[in-house]
């Protein structure tokens, strides 16, 4: 049992008042630190946390977008393969250089379209994974802090994950 001990004092101008004794007001000051402690973390999470989390998802969308540059691989899609090309016959009008040139461009444009088309699509693929498990994130989000006590709620209760086996 704990006994709260009123201190009735006098202050320099002769009036009585009630105090607490220091621990008293010690522990009141702890708890009152924690509690603000545990509502600033629930602000937080609920309100400006849940911003800066899309801001960081947009921003690493973004960023994947940006490193396989798909926007300019679109553009370039029917270029040749790191622009190498031969166009230059030198002059010459056999029709012999001039089929080389135009097989020469040819296979390099085939082969810088498929390079194209297989970074673009493991681009976007890479791009949907991560708007999708941000989303599952997002929806999973305000769970989150609860999960510790649904863990202690289930550990007391006997559960363990080595009985599902």
């Amino acid at each position: 049992m704990v006994r709260i001990f009123l201190l009735i004092t006098r202050t320099p101008k002769g009036v009585l008042f009630l105090a607490l004794p220091r621990w008293w007001r010690k522990w009141r000051l702890q708890c009152y630190n924690m509690l603000m402690l545990a509502l600033d973390f629930i602000q937080w999470w609920y309100l400006r946390g849940w911003g800066i989390y899309f801001n960081s998802l947009t921003h690493r969308i973004h960023s994947t977008l940006e490193f396989f540059s798909i926007g300019l691989l679109l553009k370039t899609l029917f270029q040749p393969f790191r622009q190498i090309s031969a166009n230059d016959t030198s002059g010459r009008t056999d029709p012999g250089s001039v089929f080389n040139a135009i097989i020469d461009n040819l296979l390099s444009r085939t082969i810088g379209f498929f390079v194209r088309v297989g970074i673009i699509t493991i681009g976007c693929i890479l791009t949907l994974i991560e708007v999708i498990f941000g989303f599952l994130l997002a929806v999973a989000w305000p769970l989150i802090p609860l999960l510790p006590v649904l863990g202690l709620i289930l550990s007391l209760s006997g559960f363990s994950f080595g009985s599902l086996r």
